[in-house]
């Protein structure tokens, strides 16, 4: 089976190939060639952005995008994929018309929480989230966004750093400075704070080592839901977990963190008691590994990929 998605997002791309391709042995196809935007299928970001989103996921720079199945619009209807897969809101609309062209069926991935969904104009929903979805609506899969294999090596690093991992602190400028104050009173040298307000990773060949390094991950993420890929990455592999689980409240996220050992819930928590907790946490080798424990055993009762495979498959192939 043949099945086009646009791609905005590496670890979301990645998932979808170690689900579709690796698990399922299905073709999976992206868009290149800016015919895309001009003939009116990829639209994503268009009312603000106007063509500067599709020049930078619709061409074939190797250091932005993966090589693999890359079509131009005159080989994707040459192709005929059986299945067309929106990953973002703004392109739903377009790869509609492009779905009912080549005969497919066209599929909207959900990744966050307030994606707005066309419901009449999709046949199938893959919901990373929570999202709400009528009644009437039978093409609807709850599943989880596959993470590499490699996060589930288990790694208990006592003494190592507290980091953070958000690669953007969006709306949240006091949640950064809270962080900034809490590493000065711990100690600096103790934490690490990635993405684009500290040292930029690129992408899991670096991200899974720094993480793999940390004694605890920092994930007080304030606009979660996207379905979360720090939070479950962590919790994967086995990783303490700062939080404030409040920003989770309805989301997929809670159901890691709410009445989890293994996570610490500083909502509300004094600064001080805070500071204290990771200088009596960070190298005491027992609480660690027992938190490390707890965060894996929920994970493993949450997450299932054989299972989503299972009825994605299913849905497809109907």
């Amino acid at each position: 089976m043949r099945v086009l998605a646009d791609f905005h997002h590496p670890a979301l791309w990645k998932s979808l190939k170690l689900t579709l391709v690796d698990r399922l042995g299905y073709e999976l196809l992206r868009p290149v060639g800016m015919e895309w935007y001009e003939q009116g299928y990829w639209q994503h970001e268009k009312f603000w952005a106007q063509d500067r989103f599709a020049k930078m996921f619709l061409t074939d720079r190797l250091d932005l995008t993966p090589a693999e199945g890359q079509v131009t619009l005159e080989q994707a209807r040459d192709i005929k994929p059986e299945i067309v897969v929106a990953t973002v809101p703004g392109n739903v609309l377009g790869f509609r018309d492009f779905a009912d062209e080549v005969g497919a069926r066209l599929v909207q991935q959900i990744g966050n929480n307030e994606h707005f969904v066309p419901w009449a104009d999709i046949d199938i929903a893959l919901d990373s989230t929570n999202h709400a979805h009528p009644a009437w609506f039978d093409g609807y899969i709850r599943y989880d966004q596959e993470i590499d294999p490699r996060y589930f090596r288990r790694v208990d690093s006592p003494c190592g750093p507290v980091s953070s991992f958000l690669s953007v602190w969006h709306r949240d400028q006091d949640g950064l400075d809270y962080f900034g104050r809490v590493a000065e009173a711990v100690g600096v040298e103790h934490f690490r704070l990635y993405g684009e307000h500290g040292q930029p990773l690129q992408g899991d060949e670096e991200v899974i080592p720094a993480m793999q390094d940390s004694a605890i991950v920092w994930n007080t993420k304030r606009i979660g839901d996207g379905w979360g890929h720090v939070l479950h990455s962590a919790m994967a592999g086995g990783k303490p977990i700062i939080s404030v689980n409040s920003f989770y409240d309805g989301m997929r996220g809670s159901l890691m963190l709410k009445d989890n050992s293994g996570v610490l819930d500083i909502s509300g928590m004094d600064f001080n008691d805070v500071v204290k907790w990771i200088k009596e946490t960070r190298c005491d080798d027992e609480r660690i590994k027992a938190m490390g424990d707890a965060n894996s055993t929920r994970f493993n009762s949450i997450v299932d990929y054989e299972r989503d495979a299972a009825k994605i498959k299913e849905a497809f192939e109907r």
